[in-house]
C-alpha cells in the first residue's frame, strides 16, 4: 500500500490526524469556518448580501481542499451543500435547499422541532426491535432484555440534550418505543 491507512489498525486514527492536520489551516486561509469529527469535516460561512461573494468563497475552499486531497493520495468524498435557508438566489440562478440537514446523524430542520429526528429514531428501533423478535426464541430473557435496552437506549439516548423542548407528539413516540 503507498498511500493511505489501514482501516481499522492501532495507528489508523494517528497517521490520519497528522497526515490532515494541514486541511484545518487550508480552510482556515480562505476565511472559511469548519467543524471536524474523525474523518468528517463541515465547512460554513455567514451568508450576506450578496450571497454570491459566500458561495464563491466555499466554492474556491472545495477545490482548493479537492487539490490537496489530490495532492496528497487521498479522495475527497463530499459535497457543497447549502442548508437551513429555503431558497438562495446566486447571479441570477435560484438554488432550492433541502428542508432538512443531516448533521453527525442528527437530522436537523429548518424550525428545529426534531419531527424526522423523532421519526428516524423510532423507525431505526423499530427495525431492530423486529430483527430481534427473529432471534428471541434462540436467547433467555435477561439476555434479550438487555439487547433491547441496549439497541433502544443507545439510539434515543444519542444527542439527547438537543431535545430539550422537543414536542409532546415526539416526546411520546419515543417514549412508546422506549416501552
Amino acid at each position: 500500500m503507498t498511500t493511505g491507512f489501514p482501516h481499522g489498525s492501532v495507528l489508523g486514527p494517528l497517521l490520519y490526524t497528522a497526515n490532515v492536520t494541514p486541511v484545518g489551516r487550508l480552510i482556515a486561509s480562505y476565511g472559511v469556518h469548519y467543524h471536524e469529527y474523525a474523518d468528517d469535516t463541515q465547512l460554513f460561512t455567514k451568508m450576506s448580501v450578496p450571497a454570491t461573494a459566500a458561495i464563491g468563497l466555499l466554492q474556491d475552499c472545495v477545490k482548493a481542499l479537492q487539490y490537496w486531497f489530490w495532492n496528497n493520495g487521498l479522495l475527497l468524498n463530499g459535497r457543497l451543500r447549502q442548508s437551513m435557508l429555503s431558497q438562495i438566489i446566486a447571479e441570477g440562478y435560484t438554488i432550492n435547499v433541502p428542508d432538512t440537514l443531516c448533521l453527525l446523524g442528527v437530522m436537523l430542520d429548518n424550525t428545529l422541532s426534531f419531527d424526522q429526528q423523532a421519526n428516524n429514531i423510532v423507525k431505526n428501533c423499530n427495525y431492530h426491535l423486529q430483527a430481534l423478535r427473529h432471534i428471541r426464541a434462540s436467547v433467555t430473557d435477561e439476555v434479550a432484555k438487555m439487547m433491547a435496552c441496549s439497541i433502544i437506549g443507545s439510539r434515543i439516548d444519542y444527542c439527547i440534550s438537543l431535545f430539550y423542548g422537543m414536542t409532546d407528539r415526539n416526546l411520546n413516540k419515543l417514549q412508546r418505543v422506549q416501552n
